[in-house]
């Protein structure tokens, strides 16, 4: 009875060990389709931020005055996945007024972005070509090119430092209170080739 269990076992093992094996390859796909990206505001080219201007508190003077203001950045970023370009102005929008008072302007004050520098972005990408190291706010209401990308420039984030000046001529005469004024920043897409 042992001898008929070892043949049967050696049998099965035979057949196993004799029978033609078969191979089977398949080849597959990986696909991933980028679109184009978007920001916490749902854009794909946009201003991630500018910073505010604060030329702290100051005496009035009866001399011409120039006031800093540094350690200003401000950011772009293109996820587009075109990658035409893109510009980016800036306009003050009008002249300093005060909030108190008669509500006066600052008569004769000029604003200027100084010291624009070299961006910070992506490693290994391309940055904008063209930037314009001081801009002076000499008519209001009038963008003013900061910053111009070129095709395939610019992509991904782009930060940029800056410094600001306000002169103050001693003829403004300012009043005790605070002035402000606005300032607009535009983006726009550089065309597409058909």
């Amino acid at each position: 009875m042992k001898k008929t269990k070892l043949l049967v076992l050696a049998l099965i093992l035979g057949s196993i060990s004799t029978g033609a094996i078969s191979a089977n390859a398949e080849e597959a796909t990986g696909k991933i389709e980028f679109i184009q990206g978007a920001g916490s505001n749902g854009d794909d080219l946009y201003i991630d931020h500018v910073s505010k201007l604060d030329f702290g508190q100051k005496s009035i003077s009866l001399t011409d005055q120039d006031y800093k203001s540094t350690g200003h950045t401000f950011s772009v970023v293109d996820l587009t996945g075109i990658y035409s370009g893109w510009s980016l102005s800036v306009k003050q929008n009008a002249q300093f007024k005060g909030n108190g008072g008669n509500g006066k302007d600052l008569s004769g004050a000029t604003l200027s972005l100084t010291d624009v520098g070299t961006p910070v972005g992506v490693t290994g990408v391309t940055a904008p070509s063209k930037i314009n190291p001081t801009i002076k706010f000499a008519n209001f209401n009038q963008d003013q090119i900061i910053v111009q990308a070129a095709k395939n420039e610019g992509r991904g984030q782009w930060t940029f430092n800056h410094n600001a000046n306000l002169h103050v001529p001693k003829t403004a005469l300012a009043e005790k209170t605070t002035y402000q004024t606005t300032m607009t920043w535009t983006l726009e897409q550089a065309p597409t080739a058909p």
